[in-house]
Parts: structure tokens; sequence; C-alpha cells
């Protein structure tokens, strides 16, 4: 039996008061099927042109974020509530948001399909007909330890798949720089979160060039690399993107220009004036889920 349930989410506006509960009540039935693998797409419109987001991509980072990391939190949220917290390591590995169609998965017989919302005639996916022009910048950064890949690496990642022309470069930490991390001994090989990262994001945008270099201090390609236009941080890592500048400039480079992304929390909401340990302590990240694994 395929474990996947497809959730279907048309009509999409990046207006929360009409696509919030749209996604709610989309998630809720999902998860009532039970499947332990949940994949949402999210499709948009504006109900009037064919085109509702603003010139370039760069412009709706924000709009977008927020939709995605709700929809993310709603999907956590609701496992979470349906099977209790023996639940929470797949309720936060196991949800895949995608802005385009999931024709590979969609295929399969056996998977559960759900649809919600009202697609309108001239409506598209947020990522169909791509052209040059809408994308400021061409090639895109990140990094990360990216272990037991889970939705706050997931947000992540598709922003930097969402603003990127061509290139994403994500950069996975190296061993020698996690020795020091908690339960340690419980990290993923580099292969395989390298491997994860590459899967994850080859399925929500195979349009893009992918490099997965392993980063054996905090600046990787970024301080080197001329064509490097962008980079995506967390709000817990903005000062390492100010470092990256730093390194840059030592470099004749240009700075970056920086997209920042609100960690996820299972309690609240991130704002601006949230402390860099307070997020850490609310994140449903890594450390939780090996800090689960070692129990």
């Amino acid at each position: 039996m395929d474990e996947l349930c497809v959730l279907d989410i048309a009509g999409l506006r990046l207006e929360p008061e009409h696509d919030q509960p749209l996604i709610s009540d989309g998630i809720q039935t999902a998860v009532k099927k039970g499947r332990p693998q949940l994949a949402i797409n999210l499709a948009f419109t504006d109900g009037t042109t064919q085109r509702f987001l603003p010139p370039h991509r760069c412009d709706s980072f924000e709009a977008v974020q927020n939709i995605v990391s709700y929809t993310y939190l709603e999907a956590t949220r609701a496992i979470l509530a349906a099977r209790g917290v023996t639940a929470t390591i797949e309720a936060v590995t196991r949800v895949d948001v995608f802005l385009v169609p999931l024709a590979s998965k969609q295929a399969s017989s056996q998977a559960v399909s759900l649809s919600v919302g009202q697609p309108q005639s001239n409506g598209a996916t947020i990522s169909a007909s791509t052209t040059s022009g809408e994308f400021e910048i061409h090639s895109t950064a990140c990094g990360g330890t990216f272990d037991h890949l889970h939705s706050g690496h997931k947000i992540l990642l598709t922003m930097v798949a969402f603003i990127s022309g061509k290139r994403a470069i994500v950069g996975v930490t190296g061993d020698k720089l996690l020795s020091k991390k908690e339960n340690a001994e419980l990290l993923e090989p580099i292969e395989t979160r390298t491997r994860k990262v590459e899967a994850f994001m080859a399925s929500i945008s195979p349009r893009l060039v992918i490099e997965t270099p392993v980063l054996d201090d905090v600046f990787g390609p970024t301080a080197t690399d001329p064509d490097i236009q962008g980079l995506v941080v967390s709000r817990e890592t903005v000062s390492g993107g100010k470092a990256i500048d730093a390194e840059r400039k030592k470099n004749n480079l240009g700075g970056l220009r920086t997209f920042i992304i609100d960690v996820i929390s299972e309690q609240v909401s991130m704002h601006d004036d949230s402390s860099a340990e307070d997020l850490k302590n609310l994140k449903i990240g890594s450390t939780a889920i090996r800090r689960m694994l070692a129990e």
C-alpha cells in the first residue's frame, strides 16, 4: 500500500485571511486519511489576471515564505493532534510542500489524492511558465547541517529555489565542524545529508542547477564565487551572513542580497524582536529529533 497522500490546494491569493482557512481545512482532511507521507501542492491565482505576482520574485519572498511556513506548521500541528507526540519525527520530516505540480507522485495509483479550493480559469501554479525576467538573482546560496531533513530545512530550501534563476548552491556542513553538536553520534553521515538535500531540491525545482559543496568553514564558496548574488539565512544565523559579506569585501567582491527565513516553531510565530537563543530553544529541528532518537 502506498504511504502517500497528495493534497492539491488551489485558488490561493497570498492573502492570509483567505488562504489560511483553506490550507488548514485541507490539511485536516488529508491527515484523517492516515497516510504517513503528505505532499501538498499550492496553486495561486489573483482572480483577474494570469500573473498575480510582482514582476520579480524577490518582491514576493516574504509573502511566499509566510504561506509555505504556515502550511508546514499547520501540517505539523494536525499530525501531532491526530497521532500524538509519538508521531513528532514523522510530523516534521514526512511532509513536503510544493509550489509546482507533483506529477511523479500523483501518478501512483496507490496514492490518496485530495483537492480543495476552486481554481479559476486564468490561474497558474506559482512556478509555472517562468521567464528570465522574473529573476533578479540567478545564483543563490545557503548553508546548514541538514541533519534529518525537516520542515525548517524544507522552508529554507524552497525559498532558495523560488528566487534562484539558474543555480542554487546548498552548502552542507562537514563532519569536522559538528563534533560539539548535541548527540553528535546520531548525526546522519554527510553522504546521507547531502543526498536528501539533492533529492528534495530536484523534486521542488528540477529546472535549477544544484550544487552541494561540503562546508569546512562558515564561508564555503560564498567567499570567493563572484557569480553568487543572493544568500538565504535563518534569523538565528544572520550574523553568519554579515561575516560572509565582510570576507567577500576582502576578496574584492560585492556584497550579497540577503533574505531571512523565520525559524519554524510549533508554539509561536517569529517576529523581529525574537532573540536568537529563544529561536534555538523553540525551533522544531535536528537537535530535537536527535534528542528523541536518543531516548
